[in-house]
């Protein structure tokens, strides 16, 4: 009977994952509900340690920020007493800080991402060492830290380059394209974001191709303002695009600016109106 339970909680959270990758939250969250009643019949601390995880993390692409920490918190009281877990405590430690970064909490999320790589270091986990720097150099932007950002940014993509990760070096990549961009080195954020849109394109990261391209056109503003806008129209019409309304506010925004540029008053009024809608929502998403 256990097996069996192991077996049908393991083809339900496939089909979860499915759905994840889809886009599709609200049918992953369902699934993986039926696998925590599964795990609660069973006893199993640790599958639902890790169901609680997943769910965290569904409920975070979805911008529910209030349910992903209360989710990823459940998975940590699952865990505890249990010994040889420290790189899962890691990891969740890491995602909670990653939601209040979302939420805009950066002092607090810069204390989860630190417990965090203390027991990464502990664990000697280079690959995730590599990532948690990554993600303390973006807060670290955001708290106005220019040089240290660089400096943990630059330090995580050496460490991402020797252990093969891709997937997280183009998010890397981004994130110096990001602080170049916003400090005014345009040559540097241009020659980051094509690496990271190579990579991304590469492995079929879509997300983190829309996101690159929402930042080239950024860049492009000033040197080719009729190619921004063409990139810019092309994510709207982007479904990945709409489901994301932190993309939406910067291509709403870029948009904006470009048909103000331009003084065709009407399409820079449609996207101011876009960018506030999507703007307020996301403000009110936090703030819950």
């Amino acid at each position: 009977e256990k097996n069996s339970s192991k077996e049908l909680a393991n083809a339900l959270n496939e089909k979860a994952l499915a759905f994840f990758v889809k886009n599709e939250i609200d049918s992953a969250v369902r699934y993986i509900n039926q696998i925590l009643e599964i795990h609660v019949k069973s006893n199993d601390s640790v599958g639902l340690a890790r169901s609680h995880a997943n769910l965290g993390s569904m409920y975070r692409e979805h911008s529910k920020y209030q349910e992903a920490i209360i989710s990823y918190s459940m998975s940590m009281t699952f865990l505890n007493g249990i010994k040889g877990k420290d790189a899962f405590r890691a990891d969740l430690l890491n995602n909670i800080g990653l939601v209040y970064e979302d939420i805009r909490m950066s002092e607090l999320a810069l204390d989860y991402l630190n417990q965090a790589l203390t027991l990464y270091t502990k664990e000697g986990l280079d690959e995730k060492i590599g990532n948690i720097w990554l993600n303390i150099g973006a807060v670290e932007f955001d708290l106005g830290n220019t040089d240290k950002a660089l400096d943990y940014i630059k330090k995580a993509n050496q460490i991402l380059t020797k252990t093969n990760n891709q997937w997280s070096l183009a998010s890397g990549y981004h994130e110096l394209a990001t602080v170049f961009w916003k400090t005014g080195r345009s040559d540097s954020a241009f020659y980051y974001v094509e690496k990271g849109l190579a990579i991304s394109e590469e492995m079929g990261n879509q997300k983190r191709v829309l996101h690159n391209l929402s930042l080239k056109a950024n860049l492009l503003l000033e040197s080719n303002i009729t190619q921004a806008i063409a990139i810019g129209e092309d994510l709207l019409k982007s479904g990945l695009t709409i489901s994301d309304k932190a993309l939406m506010v910067e291509v709403n925004q870029m948009l904006y600016k470009a048909y103000k540029e331009q003084g065709r008053a009407a399409h820079s009024l449609q996207k101011l109106e876009q960018f506030q809608l999507y703007s307020d929502s996301l403000t009110e998403e936090e703030n819950q």
